[in-house]
């Protein structure tokens, strides 16, 4: 089923787009912040490194730009979650 407004993805923001949000914040706070996590000193830091690595990784299949009403789902939430996480 083709879905021409995202609001009409049964649980699409439960499900996805508010642990994408809360991931981005997190990446968020250590970039505004200044924090270096990839300094190799600290372990303390495994589940942030986690989520801008798996963004980074994510960015590298995806084929830009592109539409959401033509691209696979797939794609475009891969996308939505590993521009900002991938920072």
């Amino acid at each position: 089923m083709d879905y021409e407004d995202c609001e009409e993805v049964e649980g699409l923001e439960s499900d996805a787009i508010d642990g994408m949000l809360e991931a981005q914040k997190i990446v968020q706070f250590y970039d505004e912040n200044k924090r270096t996590i990839f300094d190799g000193t600290s372990t303390n830091y495994r589940f942030q490194r986690l989520l801008i690595l798996t963004g980074d990784k994510i960015r590298q299949s995806g084929t830009y730009p592109m539409m959401k009403t033509t691209t696979d789902d797939n794609e475009v939430m891969d996308s939505y979650y590993s521009d900002p996480c991938g920072l």
